[in-house]
C-alpha cells in the first residue's frame, strides 16, 4: 500500500511498480468515501489475483483519509490497520514542499499525470503568490500526518527527491524493493514524464512575485535551499 501526500510522485511509483511481471499495482481507489473500505481493497485484490497477478497494491492519499475519517476512521489508526492485515506499507514523502505546491498548482490548471504524447504546455507558468502560500499550508498539513504515520506504523520509506527523480533512481527503488515486496524486478517501463521543469527558476514566470510573498514566511527556507541548489548545479 502506497501512503501519501498529494503531489508526491505516487502515480510514478505505481506505474514502475504495475510495469513488473507479476504485480498490479492500482491507483486511488479509496479516493472517495467508502464505508466497507476492506472489502473494497480485497476485492480489487482477488481480481488482480484472478488475472494472475502475485502481488496487489494500490496507493491512499493522506487527505482522502482526512476528508472520508468518518468511514476510514482516524487516519493513522486506518493504516496501522491496513499494516495489521498484512499490507507492506510503503511510505512515499517529498522533501521539497515548495515544488510540491507547484505541482499542485500546476496539475489544477492542466492535469495530473502527464504523457510525452499530452499537448499540454510545460513551459514555465506564471502563478498567484498567495494560492501558492496557501498550498504551502495544506500541503504542510499533509506532510505532518504523513510523518505521524511514520512515527506509528512499520514501513518503508521513500523520497521523490532521493527514489524517483531519475530514471537511474527510479530502476534502484524498484530493484530495493522487490525482496521487501515479493516481486522479481525487472527493467522498468512507465509512459508518465514531468509535467513541468525541474528547477524553481525555470518553473515560475513570475518567481519575483512569489518570492515576495513567500520571503516573510517560514517558507523562507524552501526559497533559500532553491537558490542554494541552482548555484550548485550552474558552479
Amino acid at each position: 500500500m502506497i501512503v501519501c501526500p498529494p503531489r508526491t510522485g505516487s502515480g510514478l511509483l505505481a506505474s514502475l511498480l504495475d510495469s513488473q511481471p507479476g504485480v498490479r499495482c492500482e491507483g486511488e481507489i479509496l479516493k472517495a468515501v467508502d464505508e466497507r473500505p476492506h472489502r473494497t481493497l480485497d476485492g480489487s485484490a482477488a481480481l488482480a489475483r484472478g488475472a494472475g497477478k502475485a502481488l496487489w497494491g494500490c496507493k491512499i492519499i493522506t487527505m482522502h483519509l482526512q476528508w472520508y475519517e468518518r468511514g476510514y476512521g482516524p487516519p493513522v489508526e486506518f493504516v496501522a490497520g491496513l499494516a495489521d492485515r498484512g499490507y507492506d506499507i510503503v511510505l512515499l514523502r517529498r522533501r521539497d514542499l515548495l515544488m510540491q505546491a507547484l505541482s499542485a498548482a500546476h496539475a489544477v490548471r492542466t492535469k495530473y499525470h502527464f504523457t510525452a504524447d499530452d499537448a499540454v504546455s510545460r513551459d514555465a507558468m506564471e502563478v498567484d503568490p498567495e494560492r501558492i502560500l496557501y498550498l504551502l499550508y495544506a500541503i504542510e498539513e499533509q506532510d505532518r500526518l504523513a510523518a505521524s504515520i511514520a512515527d506509528a506504523v512499520e514501513h518503508i520509506p521513500l523520497w521523490y527527491e532521493d527514489d524517483l527523480l531519475t530514471t537511474t533512481a527510479q530502476q534502484a527503488t524498484i530493484d530495493r524493493l522487490a525482496p521487501l515486496l515479493g516481486y522479481t524486478a525487472a527493467p522498468i517501463r512507465t509512459d508518465l514524464v514531468a509535467g513541468l521543469p525541474p528547477r524553481l527558476h525555470d518553473r515560475v514566470r513570475n518567481l519575483d512575485a512569489l518570492e515576495a510573498v513567500l520571503e516573510p514566511t517560514r517558507y523562507q527556507a524552501l526559497l533559500e535551499a532553491s537558490r542554494s541548489r541552482r548555484e550548485a548545479e550552474d558552479d
